[in-house]
């Protein structure tokens, strides 16, 4: 009954590059694990800092940002500017993709939930679309 009960503390977590291209931001787990519902990543990006391409995949998307501000944009046009403390949510089957307003970081924290029969990758960056 351990596995029922995780605790990740500060720093700790599976680390993993968002996407292959160097210096890209990191995501690191800090909530569940592929063949869960629930995957929860914080990424902290540096100023003009890549965060990969596209994305899509299973489940839903809930995005916050902590601290700094985050643009999300949608393959269909649409682009959401987000500043701290606000959230997002998506169907994650929307093609969507990441970045920062020019010379702003952010710490951003990414819960995905899928069903449990639906493939994970290690990191939000490994769902790439194109």
């Amino acid at each position: 009954q351990a596995h029922q009960v995780v605790v990740v503390r500060a720093g700790e977590g599976l680390l993993a590059p968002v996407d292959e291209v160097p210096g890209s931001a990191s995501s690191r787990l800090v909530a569940g694990a592929p063949g869960h519902m629930v995957e929860a990543h914080t990424f902290d990006v540096e100023p003009d800092q890549p965060i990969g391409d596209w994305f899509e995949h299973d489940g839903e998307d809930f995005v916050m940002v902590i601290d700094g501000a985050l643009v999300v944009e949608f393959a269909d046009g649409r682009t959401v500017d987000l500043d701290a403390g606000d959230t997002l949510w998506h169907v994650s089957e929307l093609a969507h993709r990441w970045r920062t307003r020019p010379g702003v970081g952010a710490r951003v924290l990414l819960v995905n939930a899928r069903p449990p029969a639906a493939p994970r990758p290690a990191a939000h960056g490994a769902e790439r679309a194109r």
